[in-house]
Order: structure tokens, then C-alpha cells, then sequence
């Protein structure tokens, strides 16, 4: 069985972060923003919101909902999410 490396916000930012410096500000540029949803009590799931500039407090907002509501679903929708993660 394969190891599963954990995927940080912090890893995902040193990764936007590590890019060659003109793909960041072609990015910057054209309005592209990243929104991270990051849960303090587990590592999973980490949700990365693409969003233009315009769209920054819906975003947030869309960011603020994931943590909230993630820990209220259902225990069968975490099962489930939990097995689709394995066999993927």
C-alpha cells in the first residue's frame, strides 16, 4: 500500500510561492486569487477556491462555509468521502 502524503495549506502555498516569478505576476495580473480552507483539527480535506480578484469575498466566504459545515455533515458523507479517497 502506498503511503499518503499529507497536503498542507502551507505546502500549497510554498508551491504558488516556488513558481518562476513571471507566471506569479501573469497571474496577479489577470486577476487569478487562491483561497485556502484548511481545518485545524485534521489534515483532510484541504480545499483550494480559485477565484478572480472580483470575486475575493465570495470566495471567503465559500471558504468560511466549507470549514464550518464540514464538520456537521453526516457521517455517511465522511465515510464516503473517505473510502472515494482510498481507492483514488
Amino acid at each position: 500500500m502506498l503511503k499518503e502524503l499529507a497536503v498542507t495549506p502551507d505546502a500549497v502555498k510554498a508551491y504558488l510561492d516556488s513558481r518562476p516569478r513571471w507566471i506569479r505576476w501573469r497571474e496577479w495580473l489577470a486577476g487569478h486569487r487562491y483561497a485556502l480552507a484548511a481545518f485545524p483539527d485534521r489534515v483532510r480535506p484541504l480545499v483550494v477556491v480559485a477565484h478572480a480578484r472580483r470575486d475575493s469575498l465570495k470566495a471567503l466566504e465559500m471558504v468560511r462555509a466549507v470549514e464550518r459545515d464540514w464538520g456537521d455533515a453526516p457521517q455517511a458523507c465522511l465515510n464516503t468521502y473517505e473510502q472515494s479517497r482510498v481507492c483514488s
